[in-house]
């Protein structure tokens, strides 16, 4: 009986596909494939009838990744120096390459006190109510004096003159000025601020309450979600962290670039809190969180520290961060990119 050339080809189609498949099984016999813990951060269920917005994405635990084994154990050993050196009493490091997900860190999940760090929270809420009244950035708002202890970066606010929410927002960011975000977080409400917390999943810092409770790796959230612009639209994303950009505390992260590399972008926000109840293990806090947009492959960076000087604090965070940069450039970027 002969067979017709359509039905030749499929047979033998067949048999290539059959034996291919014997043969994986065969190398792949008695392995365990191992499939990375994928988590999903959508908003709470119930805020929409018809969607389901993502907010991140987690691809796995960090020892789903083997590649950054050499690397955490470098951050460890400079930790363990650092405190014998007594420039810390401790500190954590995040990392995670913007561009594939895989993550890495150390002490990742201890808490600190968020200190400056809740005015990007502040500007989230801002620039959420505005993407429901366009104007909402034009407004302007009348400062009447300081409520705040902290010394500002620059001479201050004028009592008596108003100021656009627009302005509020970037002294609110570049100079991290209190005044301004009392102003914001009065004009929008704190319950939208609020609700900027519980959308990403987090614990909202009391305002009377100066304890720690956020970690580098909670707190990375805030910007995984402006760089894929997942909670605010394309538009307040870019502009978010255009502000973010122009931070002038240059201390940290940026000053643990190597000089070629100080002119790159870093979109970032530093937090400080000094301590004065003598009850307390350390005497200050300082933290500094960005995004470096290395060419092909801008990575997050986390660094929290907790110690005793201010300056010794910062020489840590630019020792860290001078290690983070060198890994991120050392890694080719992986080409099957994951969902970020």
């Amino acid at each position: 009986m002969l067979f017709s050339h359509s039905r030749l080809l499929s047979l033998l189609c067949f048999g290539v596909t059959l034996l291919a498949g014997i043969g994986v099984g065969w190398l792949l016999r008695g392995k365990a494939v191992e499939v990375p813990q994928i988590s999903i951060l959508r908003e709470p269920d119930g805020k929409y009838q018809l969607i389901n917005p993502l907010i991140g994405f987690n691809p796995g635990e960090k020892e789903d990744f083997a590649e950054y084994e050499g690397f955490e154990q470098k951050l460890e050993n400079t930790l363990l120096l650092l405190q014998r050196e007594g420039k810390i009493d401790t500190a954590s490091v995040y990392f995670r390459d913007l561009e594939t997900g895989r993550w890495t860190g150390v002490n990742e999940n201890e808490l600190y006190s968020p200190a400056s760090l809740y005015k990007v929270a502040v500007m989230f809420a801002v620039l959420r109510k505005s993407e429901d009244n366009q104007k909402l950035l034009d407004e302007r708002v009348t400062f009447t004096g300081s409520r705040s202890l902290e010394k500002p970066y620059d001479p201050g606010m004028v009592i008596g003159k108003s100021y656009s929410m627009r302005e509020l927002l970037e002294r609110m960011m570049t100079l991290s000025d209190n005044d301004a975000k009392d102003l914001l977080r009065d004009k929008v409400g704190i319950e939208v601020v609020s609700t900027v917390f519980s959308d990403l999943r987090l614990s909202e810092p009391r305002l009377n309450e100066t304890g720690d409770s956020m970690s580098a790796r909670t707190y990375s959230r805030f910007f995984r979600a402006l760089y894929n612009a997942t909670y605010l639209n394309r538009s307040n994303s870019e502009y978010a962290l255009n502000l973010l950009g122009k931070v002038l505390f240059k201390s940290g992260i940026i000053n643990g670039l190597p000089p070629e590399a100080r002119m790159l972008l870093v979109a970032h926000k530093f937090g400080y809190r000094l301590f004065t109840d003598p009850m307390s293990n350390v005497t200050e806090e300082l933290h500094d969180f960005g995004i470096v947009y290395v060419p092909h492959t801008p990575y997050f960076v986390c660094i929290m520290t907790k110690g005793f000087k201010q300056t010794d604090l910062m020489d840590a965070i630019q020792t860290l961060s001078e290690l983070v940069y060198a890994e991120a450039i050392r890694l080719e970027p992986i080409s099957n990119l994951m969902p970020r």
